[in-house]
């Protein structure tokens, strides 16, 4: 994953304005509504109609910000999913046992170098 991707993830944001452009609604990349802007000439419309609006511009404002997210994850979820592959076991099932518990065992070893050594020629062998 790239250094900056939190960084492009927290600027992410959802914009979306009513059909009458009365309604404008921006969330943060957590979805939190950080701007409600309504226009005067809303007050032409009933409570319920209004309150409508609102919502159909809050859940199109999300809608886009979780696409900017995607955008901005790009290849990050490729490697996402190939992190969850290793750490599920999944990639370590071709992998040899003793090179699998190589590091715990030069972790606990009484000769750790020693240990570490013979582990790197096992993997060199393999190569």
């Amino acid at each position: 994953m790239t250094k900056d991707l939190p960084a492009r993830l927290a600027a992410v944001k959802g914009e979306s304005e009513s059909v009458d452009r009365l309604i404008k609604i921006v969330v943060d990349s957590n979805g939190r509504m950080i701007s409600l802007d309504i226009n005067p000439r809303a007050k032409r419309l009933d409570v319920k109609s209004l309150a409508d609006e609102i919502l159909r511009a809050a859940q199109s404002a999300y809608d886009r910000m979780q696409e900017a997210i995607r955008e901005a994850m790009g290849d990050s979820a490729a490697v996402s999913e190939a992190l969850h592959r290793v750490m599920s076991g999944e990639l370590a099932k071709g992998i040899p046992e003793d090179i699998r518990g190589g590091p715990a065992r030069v972790a606990r070893s009484a000769d750790p170098v020693d240990d570490l050594q013979a582990f790197l020629r096992r993997i060199q062998g393999l190569l």
